[in-house]
């Protein structure tokens, strides 16, 4: 199992192949879901999150903490997660 990368999701999100596309998406989901659930559960989103907030301070050379970034990862799930079913 590999650990997410922040690069593959920027890939992706960039991909205009429908087979790049598909491997990349698979790759993405297949790191993130580490216990292998067939679901990304919310320590998985939060794990993902996190990881993508501390790739994207460090690009664009800001110093914010893995607290802050933790917390803004928490409220994004909250409000993606409405009825707070994972």
């Amino acid at each position: 199992m590999s650990k997410f990368s922040a690069e593959d999701f920027i890939k992706l999100t960039n991909s205009t192949d429908k087979h790049e596309t598909i491997s990349l998406a698979k790759r993405i989901f297949d790191s993130v879901d580490t216990n292998n659930s067939g679901f990304i559960d919310q320590e998985e989103m939060l794990a993902m999150m996190v990881t993508f907030g501390q790739y994207l301070s460090k690009k664009n050379q800001q110093n914010i903490s893995h607290h802050h970034i933790e917390e803004m990862a928490k409220q994004g799930i909250i409000e993606m997660d409405k009825n707070l079913d994972g």
